[in-house]
């Protein structure tokens, strides 16, 4: 499953030479797993109400998270899969908030020290009848595991259209297939690219003297438009703290094993399966196809 949390784009904004369109995104994707990141429970899509939930998914006292070693692995991949640095000392954190499915009040996420930072995704933006020709972008991100065995890769905000943020997250599902470590699919998370309507909702606002809200928006497939749909909370302390029931995971990333830890990084990424700006190279240098005809090829592929 794969969810976009940031989408302020639209592939047809106003054009305007007053205002310029800069979008970031986050994104959330679940790792294929058979199991939670620190429970036992299984994972199943529409499984029913609280038919995957273990004592400590719960909260009952007493009970401890238990990390999922396949989940870090998966993790691991990606980050390399996406040119990060993968630490070799990361830890967690625990971000309290209130939440109906939160039983114990926060949540273990990776807030001071990540399990991978400085990656670089290179992309071609290219949409037939929008684009000419295709061109490629390059953008910066970082990389951090949370929750029910969710990767957060949160990317810089220098996209510039709908059609650049669409993209990335193309290349990004296709990379994350390619890995195995995803399954791109969007089960019960709308996303919608085109026709959002974001940008020019508040190029309107701030051309009308008015303020942009910091707040979350849905997307009506009805209404064709961005609705609110609560805000951010930008001064909610979230009152960050160490998990004391998890230790710092470590991660060998010299080749002669120095630093001691489950997780092996050589071993993990030796077998990274090729990848769709190799699989174009390919196609474009050894069967001399077009550069959209190759980029077409991968996407259907």
């Amino acid at each position: 499953m794969l969810r976009i949390i940031s989408r302020n784009y639209s592939t047809k904004p106003i054009k305007s030479k007053e205002w310029k369109t800069v979008v970031g995104l986050e994104v959330h994707a679940q790792i294929q797993s058979n199991s939670k990141l620190f429970s036992g429970s299984q994972i199943s899509f529409n499984a029913p109400l609280n038919s995957r939930v273990s004592l400590f998914d719960a909260a009952i006292p007493g009970t401890l998270p238990v990390l999922n070693e396949r989940c870090v692995e998966a993790g691991i991949k990606t980050a390399s899969a996406l040119n990060c640095k993968v630490n070799s000392l990361s830890m967690f954190d625990r971000k309290h908030y209130f939440y109906s499915d939160l039983p114990t009040g926060y949540q273990i996420t990776q807030q001071r020290a990540a399990l991978a930072n400085n990656g670089v995704i290179k992309f071609p933006v290219f949409t037939p009848g929008v684009n000419k020709k295709p061109y490629t972008k390059e953008e910066f991100g970082g990389f951090k595991q949370s929750r029910n065995s969710l990767m957060e890769l949160v990317f810089d905000h220098t996209l510039e259209d709908g059609d650049e943020a669409s993209s990335l997250v193309k290349e990004l599902i296709l990379i994350l297939k390619s890995l195995g470590t995803c399954s791109g699919k969007m089960e019960g998370k709308s996303n919608q690219f085109r026709g959002g309507g974001e940008i020019n909702r508040q190029i309107e606002i701030k051309s009308g003297g008015g303020e942009i809200t910091n707040e979350t928006r849905n997307w009506d497939a009805t209404l064709r438009k961005t609705v609110a749909m609560r805000d951010k909370e930008i001064q909610q302390d979230y009152r960050f703290m160490p998990e004391s029931n998890l230790p710092m995971l470590l991660v060998d990333t010299e080749p002669d094993d120095k630093i001691r830890g489950n997780f092996k990084l050589k071993r993990i990424v030796s077998d990274l399966p090729k990848l769709p700006a190799e699989t174009r190279k390919e196609l474009v240098e050894n069967f001399g196809l077009p550069e959209e005809t190759a980029i077409i090829i991968v996407v259907f592929q």
